[in-house]
């Protein structure tokens, strides 16, 4: 019975200390210092060695400016066996918020000392450096921690510091010992350096990191320069310098091509369809895979189908040449879908390519094949108005590969085919299931369709006006914009204030941006805005009208208030983060 009693009398105590435990903490966690004090001064007197009790109250007594109990109640612990060596560096922050730094720099020196005799106490020594912003400090540390101790390497957290202090030349140097020594953290690294590298070429830190790796490249020659420098000249949008790194890099090991794609694409991306043709024609010439050739040549063929100095009928000649070849294979299906599209949709022939990919199905290919020649055979027949056949066909590649990300894209298609057929309810239905998709880009494109049906679909009972839109919906998927502009253009003129006024004027826009008439998309998104403040698109409206100022138009001012519009009036806005960087580079600011 007695010690069921004791027994009782321990567990209760037990209780309220933890009680006092957790809200010591908590108070500090929520700024009520005071409180905070009490509690912990208690805590530490029951248990002074604790050292979580001592930071605790510590912090607490030094946002109450009660310095010199700060400096009692450490130099009590300093006393003790196994303290904390961090407490020195409290102490030391300690005499310099108090007004005392002359007496701040022996105890940091004290606690630099313990990371000399056991290297184990780096990691806790460095952490309370770097939280009072001693960084000299905390870099000493580490490079104490690593004498004569191979199994500890803090280059990284160094150049970091580095990095704070603002001493670029220093982290740069750091950075490239690291990637000499461990070239796996390339990448990793990269992402640091973005901070501190710009578009800009002339600033300083560019010029500095450009000059670093001349130097290495002359000392110490290796690929990995060649691949740091590529990367900064992509970071300038200088593709052209960035291209001729990858080709020495090439040239130099005779590995892979890998890069060279890379560039070339992203040059693609960006419009600058003369590097991108450079790499692609170096792949042609310097690869050892047939495979990797026709993938050069087909990107090359998709470049200059958007190249009005280009003929159709050159293409036409160029794309017969690879087949034969290449033949008619299951290795060549990307060459022969890739003709088949531009025989339907350029050459308006879509009886041909219909007929051309009957014959591939029968070439003994695997399922995502096979796919893949279904989903453009059915994109085809939507192209011909046969939207019940391209359904059944669609269906057929979600059975196939039900499981795969394809059969989500055949599904929307589907219901973008009801859609474009005018049966608005079955695909309203089709669209919620999409919704949900798990690939972001397609639930994102179902839930935009889905909302424009179901908007509109209750308030004109023959559908009209949505049928007109989906009528020119069609015309753009068909690649025949202008006709598709004809039927938004006069469905505005007749139906003045219909509810799709609002989606006809934000298609417009990108209409005519799509076909490089950029002063009508202009007009256009300027009437939407000034109509629809308030409506579904006009955050996206703000960003793609800045977008066209700064890369088409040259009027960054109108550029910028268009930003800030997006920036602070649509916070959730999907496009906030690349509106800031735009916003900031538009300022002059360097960002990475």
């Amino acid at each position: 019975m007695k010690k069921l009693f004791l027994l009782t009398l321990f567990l209760i105590a037990f209780k309220g200390y933890a009680q006092s435990d957790f809200l010591a903490k908590q108070y500090l966690r929520d700024g009520s210092f005071e409180k905070a004090s009490t509690l912990f001064e208690k805590l530490h007197q029951a248990q002074p060695q604790r050292w979580d009790y001592v930071s605790g109250y510590v912090e607490a007594l030094q946002q109450l400016e009660a310095y010199d109990k700060v400096e009692d109640v450490l130099m009590k612990y300093l006393e003790l066996p196994m303290s904390q060596p961090a407490a020195y560096i409290i102490l030391g922050d300690n005499y310099i918020k108090k007004g005392e730094p002359e007496r701040a720099m022996p105890n940091f020196d004290k606690a630099l000392a313990f990371v000399a005799v056991n290297p184990n106490y780096i990691y806790n020594i460095a952490k309370y450096f770097e939280n009072i912003n001693q960084l000299d400090y905390a870099i000493a540390a580490y490079e104490e921690s690593m004498k004569g101790n191979d199994k500890l390497n803090f280059d990284y957290q160094i150049a970091a510091l580095y990095g704070q202090q603002g001493n670029s030349e220093e982290m740069f140097k750091k950075y490239l010992s690291i990637i000499q020594n461990n070239p796996p953290f390339l990448y990793r690294i990269q992402g640091n350096l973005n901070n501190f590298i710009t578009e800009d070429s002339s600033s300083e830190n560019n010029q500095l990191f450009r000059k670093l790796l001349l130097q290495k490249m002359q000392s110490q020659p290796d690929v990995l320069w060649n691949e740091l420098l590529s990367w900064l000249f992509i970071q300038q949008k200088e593709y052209q310098k960035a291209m001729m790194q990858q080709k020495a890099i090439f040239n130099r090991t005779k590995e892979n091509l890998s890069g060279v794609f890379e560039l070339a694409g992203l040059a693609a991306d960006e419009g600058e369809m003369e590097v991108a043709k450079d790499g692609y024609e170096f792949i042609i010439k310097n690869t050892f895979f047939a495979g990797e050739a026709l993938e050069a040549q087909l990107r090359l063929l998709a470049l200059d189908e958007n190249n009005a100095a280009v003929t159709d009928l050159d293409i036409q000649k160029r794309y017969e040449a690879l087949l034969t070849n290449y033949g008619r294979a299951p290795e060549s299906v990307n060459l022969q879908l890739a003709y088949a599209r531009f025989m339907a949709f350029r050459k308006k022939d879509p009886d041909f390519a219909n007929k051309f990919l009957k014959t591939t199905l029968q070439l003994g290919l695997n399922d995502f094949q096979t796919g893949a020649v279904k989903m453009l055979l059915a994109d085809i027949l939507v192209y011909q108005g046969k939207f019940n056949e391209a359904i059944l066909t669609y269906n057929q590649i979600a059975a196939l590969l039900k499981n795969d990300v394809v059969a989500q894209e055949a599904r929307f298609k589907s219901a973008k085919a009801n859609y474009f057929k005018g049966d608005f309810e079955w695909a309203q239905t089709q669209l919620k299931v999409l919704k949900s998709s798990h690939t972001q880009l397609i639930a994102n494109d179902a839930l935009e369709l889905s909302w424009l049906i179901s908007e509109n679909i209750l308030n004109d009972s023959l559908h009209t006006s949505l049928k007109k839109f989906a009528e020119a919906d069609w015309f753009d998927f068909k690649n025949e914009t202008p006709q598709a502009i004809a039927v938004l253009e006069n469905f505005i003129g007749e139906t003045k204030g219909d509810m799709l006024t609002d989606d006809a004027l934000y298609k417009l826009a990108q209409f005519h941006e799509k076909l490089k008439n950029y002063e009508a998309a202009e007009n256009y998104f300027l009437a939407y805005i000034k109509r629809y403040p308030y409506d579904l698109w006009i955050d996206e409206s703000y960003f793609y009208l800045a977008k066209l100022y700064i890369q088409r138009l040259n009027k960054p001012e109108s550029a910028k208030e268009l930003l800030e519009k997006l920036i602070f009036e649509h916070p959730d806005s999907i496009h906030v983060v690349e509106a800031t960087r735009m916003y900031r580079v538009l300022r002059g600011e360097n960002i990475g």
